[in-house]
């Protein structure tokens, strides 16, 4: 439920500990599902059979390690992969300006996996993900300070049994934990909101070959969820306000699913797939309709309300040639898991709420289209995609919801639809000395709610217009490597007050039309270079790499928020928009090694 670290700057994994990643966009397989969006399908080496090797780096901002090993030698193996950044105490004598503390931020992180051989056909494997992330903000003066932090936990249990060379299977037991906490202070007001999910999987998946063009997948999963969307307190002038807001929520969510992928022709591949899902929210719960006698109670497991959706999917793709081809896609899809976003910032305050009597699951179809192209004796590879998603059933807070520590999250949600859609451009150099991609979307995602902006259409949070993502890496010579990277992504857009008023006073705010202002852009520039030196005949490589985060010490904004300082009565009151920023210029040395 989080998929990465610095607020999705960087994975979840650590690189070490990955041995491949396949990114799904336009047609997503049968067997994944309960999303709306693409798929980024990673998967961990399975650690080294014969011999114990360590790779790691130790550097100013962070320091990572992975360990590796046989178990019982050509039988058993393990890898145990762990990061840990500083950039906390590193960036801290740089961010003070303005009266604002910039983010003293930190994450470690975790990966863990084993496995055995069993006979011939049977294989036993362990895993496991550990991370959180931790973020401090406020105010030089003391008045707002502020510490959130956010993490997954992990475990899964898979067992592979092979019948034959054209079957094989796989059974997983999977423990999911998603947890976040925010504790806030402004002037004399204390806060502490939470939320939380649990997942308890079993899932059993088949592939089947009848030929060597031929691939069936098929299999089904159940997972048991627990939710805790909100739970708050706080405490002002004294008094305390204490109390779970919204009480756990218990979903069953199932599926079964067959897809086929058919080479017909040496020009046409087809894949085909179809996925059955069912979610359901079952008790124990208390269902409220009009007022505290108006209540409805479910008993342990007792069905509250069923959803069943078949979700169709296709892919096609056509050989023009021996370097060019076509490639197009219809996916429908559901999510009965829900990211509820405020679109007053943008740090990670979003809740996950589920499916219910109130709640709908969100639909989405999605049809893209693109052309593929390798050039210049496939040295590099380019291709241009086009997108449309309409979606229905989105989710958003009402018009004028202010967070609060209690009554029941579901009431304040509005629901309305959406529609996303843009060309995506890629150039990737992948042989000589110099090598790299350029990335670039021009894209548009808005919404629109019969309850927001008097039904007028607004853009969406994730909406930006231009992303850019330039990477390239060149080998002087056998000790030196440069490589740097450049991003840049328009700015997101954010609600926020454009008045306030004093009556009896009190002061409120009045806000803007729903997302109708915009961060600034964000752009950066990373340099790197690394110095090795090989040295045969030892059992230890090292490097040295030496890089600036932030070249230009650009100071991109995270989050934007109104301050207030003075008297509002004796006309003395001053209102000012101040800003937060993540990291600026930071250089970093590191030294790399492997035995």
């Amino acid at each position: 439920y989080n998929t990465g670290h610095l607020f999705g700057f960087f994975s979840v994994f650590n690189a070490d500990a990955i041995k491949s990643v396949t990114l799904h966009k336009g047609n997503m397989p049968a067997q994944y599902g309960g999303r709306l969006s693409s798929v980024l399908d990673f998967h961990m080496k399975d650690g080294n059979y014969k011999k114990y090797q360590a790779t790691g780096g130790i550097g100013l901002i962070s320091s990572r390690l992975t360990l590796e090993g046989p178990i019982v030698k050509d039988k058993g193996s393990f890898i145990v992969s762990g990061r840990r950044t500083y950039i906390d105490i590193i960036s801290k004598p740089f961010v003070e300006s303005n009266g604002v503390k910039g983010v003293p931020y930190f994450f470690y992180d975790l990966n863990i996996k084993a496995n055995y051989k069993i006979g011939l056909k049977d294989q036993l494997f362990f895993s496991s993900y550990i991370g959180r992330d931790q973020v401090k903000l406020g105010l030089l003066d003391g008045r707002l300070q502020s510490n959130i932090f956010w993490g997954n936990k992990t475990g899964t249990l898979k067992w592979n049994h092979r019948f034959s060379s054209k079957l094989n299977m796989n059974v997983s037991a999977i423990y999911n934990d998603y947890n976040f906490v925010s504790k806030a202070t402004f002037d004399n007001f204390d806060t502490q909101v939470d939320s939380r999910i649990t997942d308890r999987t079993l899932k059993v998946a088949y592939d089947y070959y009848p030929g060597i063009r031929h691939k069936i997948q098929f299999g089904f999963l159940y997972t048991f969820h627990t939710f805790t969307p909100r739970r708050a307190a706080g405490s002002a002038s004294g008094v305390t306000f204490n109390g779970t807001s919204n009480p756990e929520k218990y979903a069953q969510d199932a599926a079964i699913y067959l897809s086929d992928q058919y080479t017909i022709s040496e020009k046409l591949d087809v894949a085909v797939g179809i996925r059955l899902n069912t979610f359901r929210q079952v008790g124990p719960y208390s269902f409220i309709t009009n007022s505290p006698r108006d209540t409805t109670t479910f008993s342990k497991g007792q069905p509250i309300v069923t959803f069943l959706n078949p979700e169709p999917r296709v892919g096609i793709r056509y050989k023009l040639n021996s370097t060019s081809s076509l490639k197009a896609a219809y996916n429908l899809n559901n999510q009965y898991i829900h990211q509820v976003s405020l679109s007053g910032n943008a740090l990670p305050f979003d809740i996950w709420v589920a499916s219910s009597k109130l709640i709908k699951p969100q639909r989405a179809s999605q049809y893209s289209i693109g052309y593929f192209r390798n050039l210049f004796e496939n040295s590099f590879e380019f291709s241009i995609e086009a997108y449309y998603k309409n979606l229905t059933n989105q989710i958003e807070y009402r018009q004028d919801y202010v967070p609060r520590v209690s009554g029941e999250i579901e009431n304040e949600f509005v629901f309305g639809r959406g529609k996303s859609y843009g060309l995506e451009f890629f150039l990737n150099k992948k042989a000589g000395k110099f090598q790299g991609w350029i990335g670039y979307t021009l894209a548009k995602a808005t919404r629109k709610f019969e309850k927001i902006n008097g039904g007028k259409e607004f853009s969406a949070k994730y909406d930006r217009r231009h992303d850019i993502n330039i990477i390239g890496t060149y080998v002087l010579n056998e000790k030196w490597t440069i490589g740097g990277t450049f991003v840049f992504a328009s700015g997101q857009p954010i609600t926020i007050p454009e008045r306030r008023y004093l009556v009896e006073g009190v002061i409120y705010n009045q806000y803007g039309l729903r997302n109708s202002y915009r961060m600034q852009d964000y752009h950066r520039l990373d340099l790197s270079a690394t110095y090795s030196k090989k040295r045969p005949n030892r059992r230890l490589e090292s490097s040295w790499t030496f890089a600036v985060y932030n070249v230009y010490n650009r100071k991109n904004p995270y989050i934007y928020f109104i301050d207030a300082d003075g008297n509002p009565i004796s006309g003395e009151l001053v209102v000012k928009a101040k800003k937060m920023f993540l990291f600026p210029i930071l250089p970093s040395i590191t030294w790399n090694f492997k035995f």
